[in-house]
């Protein structure tokens, strides 16, 4: 007597074969987001690296720039300090030969029989020029000021007689090197028992007046 099995479970309740394709297919997914994932992985750790490197040489830059800049900064102001001292240099060499000049200038006016003991020189200050009236129907002018200290010579020494004083003071107001000469004392003093006349003399440089620029306004 053949005996038949009959399976009574139904169809759903049927476990699945482990090769079937359904389960081949989340495998062959599964698999392949991790091989993602991996490549994920490495493709931010070789970024990360990338960026280390460059930020490293971005530093070795900033900091061979700094260190360039420093240098160019130093040179900028040996620069500066250099500049300063040539204008200081070339306004002394200026001003030696300047009052060279004047003193040349001072020692052909010297009459004969006349001696300087001394001869300082005063800065003073300039005074301000007044400002000048104008009409309601005048053009408005705005005057720019450029006012340079007086330099005046403060003069001592001895003459042999008062004229040669009274010649001394001529030939300086006439010298286009000076201007308003004037005393301020004379004596009569003895030297090696020989009576001499002692003095003391100003004399203004020439050629230091008040420089006046004038613009017309321009109206807004």
């Amino acid at each position: 007597m053949k005996i038949i099995e009959i399976d009574l479970i139904p169809p759903e309740d049927i476990p699945e074969s482990p090769y079937s394709l359904r389960n081949i297919a989340i495998l062959v997914i599964s698999f392949m987001i991790a091989v993602w994932l991996i490549f994920l992985v490495l493709r931010m750790s070789s970024l990360k690296n990338d960026y280390a490197q460059r930020e490293a040489e971005l530093t070795q830059k900033l900091t061979a720039y700094k260190i360039q800049k420093e240098k160019i900064d130093r040179l900028q102001k040996r620069k500066a300090e250099l500049e300063k001292r040539y204008k200081l240099i070339t306004d002394v060499l200026g001003q030696r030969i300047t009052w060279h000049d004047k003193l040349i200038a001072m020692h052909r006016e010297m009459p004969e029989n006349v001696w300087l003991s001394e001869v300082l020189l005063e800065m003073q200050e300039a005074e301000k020029p007044q400002p000048e009236t104008q009409t309601k129907t005048s053009t408005p002018q705005v005057i720019k000021e450029n006012v340079q200290p007086l330099m005046v010579f403060q003069i001592s020494g001895y003459a042999i007689e008062l004229p040669r004083v009274g010649e001394l003071i001529a030939n300086l107001d006439n010298s286009p090197a000076f201007e308003k000469t004037s005393f301020q004392k004379i004596d009569k003093t003895e030297i090696n028992a020989r009576s001499i006349i002692s003095f003391d003399i100003t004399t203004q440089v020439s050629g230091l007046q008040r420089n006046l620029l004038s613009e017309t306004s321009i109206g807004k």
